[in-house]
């Protein structure tokens, strides 16, 4: 399995070789460029004295009675034309050679600066490293080691005596769609359910865009902050181990006083405030499913949106290839949900905002802390250590193998666009020294 600390150490060896290579690029090149200055140089300075030698040798041709006085003249000319024409070509080509380089000079000196150094990774992924082994050895036999056990043994002291106390203070019936506890617990996990159906959309519609590695990046991170959510169970689970047990105690406080019990469970009012229930529940139920109907269609547009980002939604909607199946569902999940929000009357709401309403804060407290407490007992009592473990080590393992194929893909693309920027600066090196290059070959038979 590949892991986090394999990868950085093999990104900082890579990064060091490059950084190193490119130091070593830059002082042959920063050589060869000095080299090339010097001798365009050169051959600019016997270009130029070659000139003032021809310039001498016609004068003196100029000022000769005989022309058989002249033959020795003529052949230093000659020669002195020839070394003038090399001298050119020369120049030429340094000049050349010389813009070649200071260009490959300028983009080596720009990926020097660019290249980071060694990045902290290795010595984050270390530590989490260490951390992990950590964690995993008190879930395995430390402090840890007895958390399900713990939690199984603070509801069977504590639960039994608590739901008891709690849920008997409110109405009841055997039939789930009358029971009022049934609806209250129900109506509280709908806000959840629209929480987490935007949280799925959310998450879908990123998987779309994010790349490979930032997606695998927070598979990982999420899997790292479970492990340390269920490292500190040990904390919760004392805190709703007291909830229980203060609930639980026989001489805590009354819950309800007698006013308060007789109204929430008056019982000439007990069948038309459940057949409310009923109509309220029927409305909660259609809310559940449109919430799943909006997820869907949700989604069916993101993967749409994609592929097809211009054509108006409305159109999409309307197309039986696109998004007409879930625009459709949608559609009568709304109507079927606006329909049993309409069969809850106004006498309906009526009752049921009295029944609610007959429910003291006290209650209402002590009910959600009897829930908070079980379900995270229960959270508890569930945990499997070695499987949190097992997860978080398969999600690096697929993380590496991200990060590793945006690695390589990444140095691709640079190793192209290195050979364009090299290409680019032979270019222009070329145009900028054709005028001057094309006259001095043309005049000689120098070979260059």
């Amino acid at each position: 399995m590949a892991t986090l600390i394999d990868y950085w150490t093999d990104d900082k060896a890579r990064r060091d070789a490059t950084v190193s290579a490119l130091d070593a690029a830059l002082v042959a090149t920063r050589s060869a460029l000095d080299a090339q200055r010097a001798a365009r140089l050169a051959a600019g300075q016997v270009e130029a004295d070659r000139a003032v030698e021809i310039a001498n040798l016609r004068r003196q041709l100029a000022a000769i009675a005989l022309p058989a006085d002249a033959a020795p003249l003529l052949a230093a000319m000659n020669t002195a034309i020839k070394a003038r024409a090399k001298a050119r070509v020369d120049r030429a080509n340094t000049d050349l050679a010389a813009q070649t380089l200071d260009a490959r000079r300028g983009r080596l000196d720009a990926q020097r600066q660019g290249a980071p150094a060694a990045q902290a990774g290795l010595a984050t992924a270390t530590a989490r490293a260490e951390a992990r082994q950590v964690l995993a050895d008190r879930f395995a036999s430390g402090d840890l080691s007895t958390l399900a056990a713990d939690a199984t043994q603070a509801r069977s002291d504590f639960e039994a005596d608590a739901r008891k106390r709690v849920e008997e203070a409110f109405p009841s019936n055997a039939d789930a769609v009358k029971d009022f506890l049934a609806r209250v617990r129900d109506r509280r996990d709908l806000v959840a359910a629209a929480g987490q159906a935007a949280s799925a959309t959310a998450a879908y519609a990123a998987a779309l865009v994010d790349s490979v590695a930032t997606q695998k990046r927070a598979a990982y991170d999420a899997a790292w902050d479970a492990l340390v959510a269920a490292s500190l169970g040990a904390a919760r689970l004392a805190t709703a181990r007291a909830g229980l047990e203060a609930l639980a105690s026989p001489s805590a406080p009354a819950l309800l006083s007698a006013e308060d019990a007789a109204a929430l469970k008056e019982a000439t009012q007990q069948a038309d405030r459940e057949d409310a229930l009923i109509r309220l529940g029927t409305a909660d139920l259609a809310e559940r499913e449109r919430i799943a109907k909006q997820a869907a269609y949700d989604q069916a547009l993101a993967d749409l949106r994609k592929i097809d980002p211009d054509t108006p939604q409305v159109t999409l909607d309307a197309d039986p290839a696109k998004l007409m199946t879930q625009a459709d569902e949608l559609t009568d999940a709304t109507g079927v949900l606006a329909t049993a929000r309409g069969n809850v009357t106004a006498a309906d709401h009526s009752l049921l905002d009295d029944w609610f309403a007959a429910v003291p804060d006290t209650l209402w407290d002590a009910l959600e802390a009897l829930d908070a407490a079980v379900a995270t007992l229960a959270a508890i009592e569930s945990l499997v250590p070695t499987s949190l473990i097992d997860d978080l080590d398969s999600k690096e393992d697929q993380l590496v193998k991200a990060l590793q194929a945006a690695d390589l893909a990444a140095r691709a693309a640079d190793a192209v666009a290195d050979a364009g920027a090299e290409a680019a600066g032979r270019l222009a090196a070329e145009a900028d020294t054709a005028t001057r290059r094309a006259r001095a070959l043309s005049r000689s038979a120098v070979v260059c």
